[in-house]
């Protein structure tokens, strides 16, 4: 049997196609006259002419488990998603407000099974804290509307691959804070696990696994959940049996679609030298998209990564993790047990998980939720609703909604049901 290290040498030369993570990674094909290809391990770092401050920190905030950079690209102001597998990627609305030139079109998918179709520009100057990138290859694509509208400020893209390919990149979780080191002078000396990876579709791949069953898992910093588990893997290992999983319901909405996946809770994610006990786990029930993929087991999202301060180094394959004071903070799953969606429409129930807080106080899925706690309209956003379903248990929490054209209000406790 082939040790991890010689796999990932050889799987690392294997990417083939794009990759694009917003929550989930989107695979892109090429139709038309632009060419988007991926560079297998041909990692390139930054100039040295073209200098920065390696001991400056670049600060970032972590929303309902999403690292949001501000940046600036051609001057002006953006919030930006860090993944850590994605292409530079930029809204259809910024990109207009921007003025820049789009060219080419690509389709692919994503979660779920709906296509996307985008197209690629050129950035002149992009700035992050000290950093500064030029002539930087962006894909524009629409961002699911919750992106653009259930943040604020929006969040109009992301930054990922382009970045990390030529700079080693640390993320502290403790502190919320980024470094960006030259990976040519870099020499690793703190005390954390040495992780190897392989690149599949610009994402890294490690070795690992759930409650022993191995597998090869995505570290996903686009992704707000902490496992989420593939069809073909849940099927093959009999997952749903051996969990005995029952509650089941919408998982989440990246740029092809949402999905949907039973909710257990692992008892142990090994990753390197580090056990994770206690992990939120999704099982995946995908038919198409990335959550049917073949390739890996699953994705580790930033819910279980801020347990480590991170250092990424792409020249190298290799990850370090750091445990830190959150290493022993266990996930915590929606203690309401309801998956709303933010809408044009408002904010929609998506699904309401059996024998549950919300099932109990009668919400519905199709029901409309005008407040919460007395919050309405722009204040029902992401970062409100990941935290406010997250409450310690015995919370209580007032709903008004609408039904059928009926308003009514009524409220639930909060409770465990992982």
């Amino acid at each position: 049997m082939k040790t991890f290290p010689t796999y990932v040498l050889q799987r690392s030369r294997l990417a083939g196609s794009v990759a694009l993570l917003i929550s989930c990674v989107v695979v892109t094909w090429m139709s038309g006259a632009v060419a988007i290809t991926a560079k297998g391990t041909a990692v390139q770092t930054l100039p040295r002419t073209q200098r920065f401050d390696q001991h400056r920190l670049t600060p970032f905030n972590l929303i309902a488990n999403w690292i949001v950079l501000s940046v600036k690209i051609n001057g002006r102001d953006y919030h930006m998603l860090l993944d850590s597998g994605a292409p530079n990627v930029i809204s259809t609305s910024a990109a207009v407000s921007l003025g820049l030139d789009v060219e080419g079109r690509y389709t692919g998918w994503g979660v779920g099974k709906r296509e996307i179709t985008g197209g690629e520009t050129t950035v002149s100057r992009l700035r992050i804290g000290n950093v500064v990138l030029h002539d930087q290859t962006f894909h524009v694509i629409a961002l699911p509307y919750a992106f653009t509208h259930g943040f604020s400020p929006s969040i109009e893209g992301v930054i990922g691959y382009e970045v990390f390919r030529r700079l080693v990149v640390r993320v502290d979780f403790q502190r919320s804070t980024i470094r960006f080191l030259d990976p040519q002078s870099f020499h690793y000396h703190g005390k954390g696990v040495v992780v190897p990876f392989y690149l599949e579709e610009h994402v890294p791949v490690v070795a690992g696994t759930v409650d022993g069953l191995q597998g090869a898992f995505q570290i996903d910093t686009g992704s707000d959940g902490s496992l989420s588990v593939t069809s073909p893997f849940v099927a093959r290992k009999d997952l749903v049996r051996r969990y005995s999983a029952h509650i089941r319901g919408f998982a989440g909405e990246g740029v092809g679609g949402r999905e949907n996946a039973y909710f257990v809770r692992a008892r142990v994610l090994h990753i390197g030298g580090a056990d994770i006990p206690s992990v939120v786990t999704e099982l995946l029930d995908d038919t198409g998209g990335v959550g049917a993929m073949q390739a890996v087991a699953g994705f580790i999202g930033t819910a279980v990564l801020k347990r480590f301060n991170l250092t990424f180094d792409y020249t190298r394959n290799t990850i370090y993790f750091e445990k830190n004071a959150n290493y022993n903070r266990p996930s915590v799953f929606n203690r309401a047990a309801l998956a709303p969606r933010i809408t044009p429409e408002g904010l929609k129930v998506v699904s309401i998980f059996e024998d549950s807080p919300a099932a109990a106080a009668g919400i519905l899925p199709g029901d409309t939720i005008l407040a919460i706690n007395g919050h309405t309209g722009d204040q029902l956003n992401g970062p409100f609703l990941f935290d406010i379903l997250r409450q310690p248990v015995g919370t209580v929490v007032r709903f008004t909604i609408l039904h059928a054209g009926v308003e009514k209000s009524v409220q639930l406790k909060l409770r465990d049901l992982l």
